[in-house]
């Protein structure tokens, strides 16, 4: 996951608003929201100090950007219960799809459906977030 990803979906898990996140970190709120937008990342290891601080994940989570941390990211976002529910649907999903009786055109519509989902929903936190800056 990209820096982004990570601080949008961590931040929204555990319910904390851009300004919120602004005053603790010292930055102004455009500077988070560059941030979440994947424009911008921190230049100072202070900044890096504050969000492990704040959001209780290390430094390195921040600076490193991998796939695989959608369950490492899930679990910060909201807690232990957010990666195991992470972990099983990403097993199942993979699963799924490496050895299930679905048809190789079965398991694309399942992933079109999934991303439609998905997409469906950040559209409608989008919203959310817009009346919230209002």
């Amino acid at each position: 996951m990209t820096f982004a990803e990570k601080l949008r979906h961590i931040r929204t898990g555990q319910h904390k608003t851009q300004t919120e996140v602004a005053k603790y970190l010292g930055v102004s709120n455009r500077t988070i929201i560059l941030y979440e937008q994947g424009s911008r990342k921190p230049r100072s290891e202070e900044i890096y100090q504050k969000l492990a601080e704040l959001f209780d994940a290390p430094v390195e989570f921040w600076q490193t950007e991998k796939e695989s941390d959608f369950q490492i990211t899930s679990m910060y976002a909201h807690g232990n219960a957010g990666r195991v529910q992470a972990d099983k649907l990403v097993s199942e999903m993979a699963g799924l799809f490496a050895g299930g009786k679905l048809s190789e055109e079965d398991a694309d519509e399942v992933m079109l459906a999934l991303q439609k989902a998905y997409w469906q929903v950040k559209e409608k936190h989008i919203d959310k977030r817009l009346e919230e800056q209002d």
